[in-house]
C-alpha cells in the first residue's frame, strides 16, 4: 500500500530535475523555442486571416456605397435636367420671368454650374443677348427694393455676359458691371470699372459710387488690430463694415436712374 504514495512523491521530486536537465540541453532549448515560435506564427496567421476577411467585407460595403452615390448623382442630374427643361419650356413670353431667374440662383449657389449656365443662356436669349437689355435687367435686380440682395449672382452673370465678344461697354454698362463686381466682393475690379465709366461720363453719381468702392477697398486692405480682439469679434466687425458699405451702395444706386 505504501508503494503508490512513494512513487507519486518520487515523480514530484524527479520532474523538476528532468525539467532543469532539459533546459540545460541546447537541443531541447531549440526545440522549445521552435515550438513557441510556431505557436506565435499560427496565431498571427489566424489574426491575418481575420483582418483579410474584415477588409474584404469593408471593400464590399464601400463598393455598394459608391454604387448608391453614383445612382443618386445620376438621378440628381436627371432631375436637374428635367427642372431646367421644364423651366425653359414654360417661358413663352419675350422677357425672362422671376421664376427662371430664381432657378438660376438656386442652381448656381449649390454648385450646379452646367445647369445654371443653361438657364442663363435661356435668359439671355429672351433678351436677344442685347447688352442694353442685359444691363437694364442686371441693374434692376441689384437696385430695386424687391430684388436687392436676392439675385446678385444673376446680376453679375448678366453683367459679365455684356462683355462677351470683346464688346466695348458704355458708361452705363460699366457702372452696372462695377456694382455687380462690388456686390460679389471683387472690390479692385469695381474701382477699376467705375473709373472707366467716369472717363466716359463725369456724373456725380458715378463719382459717389467710386468713392464708396474706394472706401470699401481701403477698409479691406487696412491692417487690423488682430491682437486686440479675438477672431470671432474681428469677423463680426468686418461683416458689419461690409454690410454698411453695401447698404449705402444700394441706397445710392436706387436713387439713380443709371442713364
Amino acid at each position: 500500500m505504501l508503494v503508490k504514495p512513494i512513487a507519486i512523491v518520487a515523480c514530484f521530486i524527479v520532474s523538476p530535475l528532468v525539467l532543469v536537465a532539459a533546459t540545460q540541453d541546447p537541443e531541447l532549448r531549440r526545440t522549445f523555442a521552435l515550438d513557441e515560435a510556431r505557436g506565435i506564427v499560427q496565431e498571427l496567421r489566424q489574426d491575418l486571416g481575420s483582418l483579410r476577411t474584415t477588409l474584404t467585407e469593408a471593400e464590399a460595403r464601400a463598393a455598394a456605397a459608391e454604387a448608391k452615390v453614383a445612382a443618386l448623382e445620376e438621378q440628381l442630374d436627371e432631375g436637374l435636367d428635367l427642372l431646367v427643361t421644364t423651366a425653359c419650356e414654360a417661358e413663352c413670353d419675350c422677357s425672362p420671368s422671376r421664376n427662371l431667374i430664381t432657378h438660376f440662383e438656386w442652381l448656381h449657389t449649390r454648385g450646379h454650374e452646367a445647369h445654371a449656365e443653361r438657364i442663363l443662356d435661356r435668359v439671355c436669349r429672351t433678351l436677344r443677348n442685347d447688352p442694353d437689355r442685359l444691363n437694364r435687367l442686371a441693374w434692376s435686380l441689384m437696385t430695386e427694393d424687391e430684388t436687392a440682395g436676392k439675385y446678385d449672382a444673376t446680376a453679375l452673370a448678366l453683367a459679365n455676359r455684356m462683355q462677351r465678344g470683346d464688346r466695348r461697354l458704355d458708361h452705363r454698362q460699366l457702372d452696372t458691371l462695377a456694382l455687380a463686381r462690388f456686390l460679389s466682393g471683387d472690390l479692385e475690379s469695381a474701382v477699376e470699372l467705375q473709373g472707366q465709366a467716369l472717363t466716359q461720363d463725369d456724373r456725380s453719381e458715378y463719382r459717389r459710387r467710386l468713392r464708396t468702392y474706394q472706401a470699401a477697398l481701403a477698409v479691406a486692405r487696412a491692417p487690423r488690430p488682430d491682437m486686440l480682439v479675438d477672431e470671432d469679434e474681428l469677423e463680426i466687425i468686418e461683416d458689419v463694415e461690409q454690410e454698411a458699405v453695401t447698404e449705402a451702395t444700394w441706397a445710392s444706386a436706387a436713387a439713380d436712374e443709371n442713364e
